[in-house]
């Protein structure tokens, strides 16, 4: 399929121009993806002008590369192309990695300052399920006070586990298994949008966020959202909530709550294009095995979060309190969906 920015061509031979294609809304003010360089605005932190760039010169050893001129925190000034679609993706750096490798073939060599790819394709099996020593996130302070600014009550946090690296200066989110064994853990600058997961945890994209608190409480009812901190702020709502971690609703992750003691679920996606692929997804994968609500809110506001920030749990609440049973056949007829409320 061809791309306004350039192409059918382009999308034939270029593995990073085709992935950078599928995440152009990330970016703002982006170049064309047919030059030497790809240039927009840092996806990584709040800017106004193109100062972020990734190298699209094929035959350069910085092919994929990309470097943040103006960026403040080192870790995130430049780095290699799986690094960025791992941040892009919502998924740890092992996931972008086995990704690239599926799709497009396998890297020269396991060291990461070596970007370069065979046009070689790679089938890897399902990784087996990985479980992290809580002292991970035993030595991570109890400190609430940025989530709290965002409408996070503490209770929700204590619930969740969120906690503060000093080290790494970000909140701490761990996601667990069903059972409640400690499977990754997502670090989140307070200062940037820059996020990473713990090395060497369980794949994000076998994972739901606070599938364990469903099971331990065995709970019937509850919402779907993208994120993390959504999901937080329809817990302070006082209604139950799991997250996907990003907009990709893989089949593991729609197994796992489909194995929940869930009958019925309140989707409330963010309101753009993969807001409504989220939603599309979901009633797929999760409408042939329980009921499905949507939950609609002011389109003037990007996600949950957003909402409660500016209006406070109790206006969500309502929305909540409103959510709407989903016609699978009229969501299959009309396209796209109306969010808002």
């Amino acid at each position: 399929m061809g791309s306004a920015l350039g192409g059918d061509e382009i999308f034939k031979t270029s593995t990073v121009a085709a992935e950078l294609e599928q995440h152009l809304h990330r970016f703002s003010k982006p170049s064309g993806l047919d030059g030497p360089r790809f240039t927009s605005c840092s996806p990584f932190r709040v800017d106004h002008s193109p100062s972020f760039f990734v190298d699209l010169r094929e035959d350069s050893e910085y092919y994929g590369c990309w470097y943040d001129s103006d960026a403040d925190d080192p870790e995130w000034r430049s780095g290699n192309f799986t690094k960025l679609l791992a941040f892009l993706m919502a998924v740890s750096y092992e996931e972008a990695a086995a990704y690239l490798k599926q799709t497009y073939g396998e890297y020269e060599t396991d060291d990461p300052d070596d970007y370069r790819l065979n046009p070689i394709r790679l089938h890897t099996d399902k990784e087996r399920r990985i479980t992290l020593d809580e002292r991970v996130i035993d030595v991570n302070t109890r400190d609430y006070t940025y989530l709290t600014g965002r409408g996070i009550s503490t209770e929700v946090q204590r619930l969740m586990g969120v906690g503060y690296s000093e080290r790494s200066k970000a909140i701490t989110l761990p996601w667990r298994h069903p059972d409640g064994t400690l499977a990754n853990v997502k670090y989140r600058k307070t200062n940037s949008k820059t996020f990473w997961y713990e090395k060497g945890g369980n794949p994000v994209g076998d994972l739901v966020y606070g599938i364990d608190v469903i099971h331990r409480k065995s709970i019937r009812k509850a919402a779907l959202i993208e994120a993390e901190i959504d999901s937080m702020s329809i817990m302070s709502a006082k209604f139950p909530a799991i997250a996907t971690g990003g907009s990709a609703f893989t089949d593991e992750k729609a197994s796992l709550i489909i194995r929940s003691p869930i009958e019925e679920i309140l989707i409330a996606p963010d309101h753009d294009k993969a807001g409504q692929a989220f939603l599309a997804r979901a009633i797929e994968l999760l409408a042939p095995h329980m009921t499905l609500k949507l939950v609609k809110y002011p389109e003037c506001y990007k996600d949950v979060n957003e909402l409660v920030v500016a209006e406070g749990t109790a206006a969500l609440a309502k929305c909540i309190e409103r959510a709407r049973a989903i016609s699978t056949l009229k969501v299959a007829l009309l396209e796209p969906i109306k969010l808002s409320a």
